[in-house]
């Protein structure tokens, strides 16, 4: 993940409704996402259910334009008209994590009825005064005023997906980043993802558009990602040591995941010096039109699935011309996937609690999860390009105490490499693996990583320690039990 925020001290005024807010309430609605997420703790079991508040806008007469963080995890979906206390029903239509977008519909189209769909705006250079309105816990919308002062290359809040960003400065407590619209010249300029401290981050309507358009022809389109990380090259040794001394451009490509477009055809030590007809610098940047020097990723995230992509790159001092086309990003592809709906998938043996890891799971350690999660899981996260011939990275997340695994009592977040002696790589050969021994005679053999040696696991009388322990934890759930 590449990520530049900068913070600037920008003029900005708070107005408690300004004329356009006025006849916003036409356009925009707000939204209530019932959610229930699982539980990572204890995965036989879902969160208690939370009420999520966001503002949905409406862009054409019958479909509403919201963040996909607003259907995660959730159960029910209800849209509610400002001045009107009823709520209606709504479906999800299309999403795409990647980009954090997605579109509702309600289920009774009276629901819309006598509302006025916003029109899509080109995008907008830095330096352009916008209004950002709000009123998701309000009666009515209102506004405030900011301006756009930088573009940022950050993760899209839902996948690990590179996307440009507007930064806009607003009050420290101001609770926005819940889908609000970003108003300019009477337009949909952008829609808000989040907010750190001061700084709100918007998703720019060039994206908006390209996701529309993905919503007509889903199979047939969608957003690329190159899966490749990249280094900046500043150093005049270290082209020297490439054979670039001479040339001043490029970034030093230094892993290509194994399912990557470009598998194959780009390496380790290549240098990547432009994308189309773009010339990347020395830290990764080319020169937008209109935002001035933009990271790379924004050209590849214009791209679709199926394009033609020309890159060029510099190897052992020869100029390079690649032209592949580029496959569909799909987060499941990757080692730790991003699963921002449906269940995580569990496995109960004997009391050890076999999982696959996740982002959602390392998320679980809070706010600050890149520091509080365990140094090993993070590891891997920011490294997992390297790792290769594995589907998952399968844990034991923790052992739920009984007679039958004495000894193994304290262990937590372990790495199994291999049962049997066979390869694990996801959690249908941890099953597959254990169920061959389940009416025989042998013990299991379950190795762990990083020195935390074996575990022998017996499953004689099974059936009884999994009856003994749902019994000692109150768990009704048994479609995760071997």
């Amino acid at each position: 993940m590449i990520k530049k925020i900068i913070l600037c001290s920008l003029l900005f005024s708070n107005v408690d409704s300004i004329s356009y807010a006025g006849n916003i309430e036409k356009s925009v609605l707000k939204i209530f996402s019932f959610t229930q997420s699982p539980d990572y703790d204890a995965p036989w079991n879902k969160r208690p259910v939370k009420t999520k508040k966001f503002l949905g806008t409406l862009i054409n007469n019958k479909q509403v334009l919201v963040t996909a963080n607003a259907t995660s995890h959730a159960t029910r979906i209800e849209f509610q008209r400002f001045g009107s206390p009823r709520n209606w029903k709504a479906k999800i239509v299309y999403r795409d994590f990647n980009v954090n977008l997605a579109i509702l519909e309600p289920e009774d189209p009276a629901a819309l009825a006598g509302m006025k769909p916003l029109r899509l705006n080109r995008n907008i250079e830095a330096g352009r005064i916008v209004e950002v309105i709000k009123g998701k816990g309000s009666s009515k919308p209102s506004s405030i005023r900011s301006q756009v002062r930088e573009i940022s290359i950050s993760n899209s809040g839902t996948a690990n997906y590179g996307i440009a960003l507007y930064q806009l400065e607003v009050n420290q407590d101001s609770g926005l980043g819940w889908s609000e619209p970003i108003i300019s010249d009477n337009l949909l300029t952008g829609l808000t993802i989040g907010q750190q401290k001061n700084i709100i981050f918007a998703i720019p309507s060039s994206t908006i558009k390209k996701f529309l358009n993905n919503s007509k022809t889903p199979q047939d389109s969608g957003f690329v990602k190159l899966s490749i990380k990249i280094s900046p090259l500043k150093s005049p040794y270290h082209r020297k040591w490439l054979k670039a001394e001479n040339f001043k451009h490029g970034v030093l490509v230094t892993q290509v995941a194994e399912y990557s477009s470009l598998k194959g055809l780009v390496q380790p030590s290549d240098i990547l010096f432009q994308v189309g007809r773009h010339r990347i610098d020395s830290r990764g940047y080319f020169q937008h039109k209109l935002w001035g020097r933009t990271h790379f990723i924004h050209l590849i995230s214009r791209y679709n699935a199926g394009d033609l992509v020309k890159i060029k790159l510099l190897r052992n001092g020869k100029k390079l011309e690649i032209e592949q086309k580029v496959k569909r990003y799909e987060p499941n592809q990757e080692l730790i996937p991003n699963r921002p709906y449906g269940e995580e998938a569990w496995l109960v043996a004997g009391g050890l609690v076999f999982q696959e890891l996740s982002l959602g799971y390392l998320k679980s350690w809070g706010n600050n999860w890149m520091q509080r999660a365990p140094e090993h899981l993070i590891y891997l996260w920011q490294n997992h390009n390297q790792i290769k011939n594995r589907r998952r990275i399968i844990i034991i997340s923790q052992v739920l105490a009984d007679e039958s695994n004495q000894g193994y009592q304290k262990l937590r977040d372990v790495i199994v490499t291999s049962i049997n002696n066979q390869p694990i790589n996801d959690l249908s050969d941890v099953k597959n693996r254990l169920l061959e021994n389940k009416n025989g005679k042998k013990v299991n053999t379950i190795d762990l990583d990083l020195g935390k040696g074996q575990i022998i696991l017996s499953l004689d009388g099974i059936e009884q320690t999994h009856k003994r322990i749902r019994e000692n934890y109150s768990i009704t759930n048994t479609i995760g039990f071997l």
